[in-house]
């Protein structure tokens, strides 16, 4: 496969008529087969810039919808993606293509979401969904219903979460989707952790895990899988033992390039684990530097709950002074020195 893969990139990466069009407009994405950092960027930029040369609307319309749903699963803050998603609009008035235009919607749902803008991550995602069904994706419909799901989630409607998770199992049966049953059986798993069950979100969490061994998972969704499982552990053997999974969790997801919303979500967890073990400058420090990694976007609920409770706790055992100075310090660390002052991996 990987020599398969040199080869179709070598034929294409030097640009040309013949690389901005079907099939090559698609060679990008060979990197993700031959790289090991995950990291298609450079490639994706490559044909980017072929296409404007010698491409169509329709042509730089599907490029940049790649580049889009990239930038959301990059680090970076997302840098540009404005920019792509105005000039994808117009692309996709002028070329009328239901599908792109699902998947342009599909990716302003992504960015609305990393941002906390959940009503217009609905309103996106179920615009993604209409044309999807149009079309005829129905291999995307389970992940944009249980995306809306997650919504639901978010905003303390579970029973209407739980339906829509049904709603997109059975979509995934349906039509053989498996990375989308490994996203909903993560979901499951996330709620009942949530509400206490602990013993069915381990189950949800191990069937998870097995469903992801037989599709392609991203690495976003390895590190929210190990993160769920990293605080079951944490709740079934205690915290000592959560966190060492949660920084192994932390240091593969920087390792693989993860998007910024993700890190910052495992440093937090990373955050949390530490407080219930006593570390509380840790705490603080790592609530701090959770925050400069999540730049201007609020932490999402019910996240914010067991962050706001845990910056209680530092604030009242450390006092305002010394509180202060921790954060103050955790916003100025970077990745390794974060991973450095955690305890050796699990």
């Amino acid at each position: 496969m990987v020599r398969y893969m040199k080869l179709i990139q070598g034929h294409f990466a030097a640009g040309g008529p013949h690389a901005a069009r079907m099939p090559g407009l698609i060679w990008p994405l060979t990197a993700y087969f031959i790289t090991e950092s995950m990291d298609i960027r450079p490639a994706m930029e490559a044909a980017v810039a072929n296409v404007r040369v010698h491409g169509g609307d329709w042509e730089n319309a599907v490029l940049l919808m790649f580049r889009t749903h990239l930038l959301v699963d990059s680090p970076g803050g997302m840098a540009g993606i404005d920019d792509d998603l105005t000039t994808l609009q117009v692309l996709c008035r002028r070329v009328g293509d239901r599908w792109v235009r699902a998947q342009f919607s599909s990716a302003v749902g992504e960015a609305a979401m990393i941002r906390g803008h959940f009503d217009e991550a609905k309103t996106a995602y179920e615009e993604a969904l209409e044309l999807a069904y149009e079309v005829g994706a129905y291999t995307e419909t389970p992940f944009l219903i249980a995306r809306l799901s997650e919504l639901a989630f978010r905003a303390g409607d579970r029973d209407r979460a739980l339906a829509g998770l049904d709603e997109a199992t059975t979509e995934a049966d349906r039509h053989g989707v498996p990375d989308a049953r490994a996203f909903v059986l993560m979901l499951r798993a996330h709620i009942a952790l949530e509400d206490g069950e602990i013993a069915r979100a381990r189950e949800f969490s191990d069937q998870a895990s097995a469903q992801s061994d037989r599709g392609t998972p991203p690495p976003q969704f390895r590190a929210g899988l190990n993160a769920v499982s990293a605080l079951i552990a944490a709740a079934e053997s205690g915290p000592e033992r959560g966190l060492a999974m949660m920084t192994a969790t932390l240091r593969e997801a920087v390792e693989q390039h993860c998007a910024d919303a993700v890190i910052a979500m495992l440093v937090d967890q990373t955050a949390l684990l530490s407080a219930d073990l006593g570390e509380l400058p840790r705490a603080a420090r790592l609530l701090a530097a959770g925050d400069r990694r999540r730049g201007p976007h609020p932490r999402p609920m019910p996240e914010r709950t067991g962050a706001d409770r845990t910056e209680a706790t530092a604030r009242a055992a450390l006092g305002a002074e010394r509180y202060a100075a921790e954060r103050a310090r955790g916003e100025t660390l970077t990745m390794d020195e974060i991973l450095a002052e955690l305890p050796a991996p699990a």
